[in-house]
C-alpha cells in the first residue's frame, strides 16, 4: 500500500473484509496510510448507525465471521450482530463462491433464501 501511495494513488479501497485486521499493525508501520485507506467495516457500520439500526444479520465468509471483525465493532457502536450457525458456513460459501463466479442461479437463489429465511425464523 506504500508503493501505491508513493505512486501518486490518493485512496485505497480494501475489497476483502478480512484484510481490515491487518490495519491497525499496517498504521503502526505505516500512519501516512491512515487517511488513504477506505475502511469499507467503518463505513458500513456507519450506515448501518445512520439508519437506526440496532440489530444485523451479517452474512459473510467464515473467515469475516469468525475473525468477528464485524461483531466487535458492531457492539461497540451498540449493535447487535446475528450472524449463520457454523453448521450454514458450507452453505453460505456455496452462495457466496456462486456470485463470485457468476453462477447465480435459480437453485443458489433458494439455497440463499432458505438461509435467509432460518434467520428470519430465529427472530419470530
Amino acid at each position: 500500500m506504500k508503493h501505491l501511495v508513493d505512486s501518486g494513488c490518493t485512496k485505497i479501497i480494501l475489497a476483502c473484509n478480512t484484510s481490515h485486521l491487518f490495519l491497525p499493525e499496517i498504521y503502526e508501520k505505516v500512519p501516512e496510510l491512515r487517511n488513504k485507506v477506505l475502511n469499507i467495516i467503518d463505513n458500513c457500520i456507519e450506515e448501518i448507525k445512520n439508519d437506526g439500526a440496532d440489530v444485523v444479520y451479517l452474512l459473510g465468509s467464515e473467515g469475516t465471521i469468525e475473525s468477528r471483525i464485524y461483531q466487535s465493532k458492531l457492539e461497540q457502536n451498540g449493535i447487535k450482530c446475528l450472524v449463520p450457525e457454523p453448521k450454514e458456513y458450507g452453505l453460505l460459501r456455496e452462495c457466496i463462491e456462486a456470485v463470485k463466479q457468476n453462477r447465480y442461479t435459480d437453485e443458489i437463489q433458494y439455497k440463499f433464501s432458505t438461509l435467509v429465511g432460518n434467520y428470519l425464523l430465529w427472530t419470530k
